[in-house]
């Protein structure tokens, strides 16, 4: 793989750049970028935008609406890497918008009344669960979220057990759905860093 990179990508960006041209980018943070400039090497800080991860993208998955290519394999599929699976998707997708638009046996009708996230609600809303679980309640605006959605708490008496049941509500129920909640403090990331191995 480094080889077809070193040579290919590489060799022929060097090959633009002797001869006085630069490159573009399909990639909407990098368009517009001088990359004949050396301050502009150090993109991304030196980390592959389309490396396997979660948010290698300046904190974000790389889309395959943004590139040409996209590594796709059965472990990145595993690992639910989502620029692996939105490649699968789209794939998909678009064989069956092309069979239907030829005439031909597709899976459009099907495709478009199924919905992933109906089916696993429970896989796609996990991340968000655990962050609440590690953030826990203390920062939570309790009295906020009650005073905005008083259609489930009414006149709430404030005993430690019904603050408890409106936490909890909010981590399973309320975070999903369009109810206006606040925090009081920022999340420490840094306290659930993993350890070096």
């Amino acid at each position: 793989m480094w080889e077809a990179k070193y040579h290919s990508e590489l060799g022929a960006a060097a090959a633009m750049f002797r001869a006085g041209y630069s490159i573009g980018s399909l990639m909407i943070r990098y368009q517009g970028v001088d990359w004949r400039n050396p301050s502009a090497w150090n993109c991304n800080r030196h980390n592959d935008p389309a490396s396997v991860g979660d948010a290698p993208y300046d904190g974000i998955a790389i889309d395959p609406m943004e590139v040409m290519f996209v590594r796709v394999n059965n472990a990145l599929l595993t690992q639910q890497i989502p620029m692996a699976v939105k490649a699968v998707k789209y794939s998909a997708w678009s064989a069956d918008a092309a069979a239907a638009a030829a005439g031909l046996v597709h899976n459009l009708t099907a495709r478009v009344s199924d919905n992933q996230y109906q089916k696993e609600k429970g896989r796609f809303k996990l991340p968000r669960i655990l962050t609440c679980m590690v953030r826990g309640m203390k920062c939570f605006d309790v009295d906020y979220f009650v005073a905005h959605n008083q259609d489930m708490f009414g006149k709430l008496v404030k005993t430690k057990e019904n603050l408890k049941t409106v936490w909890k509500f909010f981590v399973y129920v309320g975070q999903f759905e369009d109810r206006k909640f606040k925090y009081t403090c920022g999340m420490n990331y840094s306290s659930v860093a993993l350890p070096a191995f």
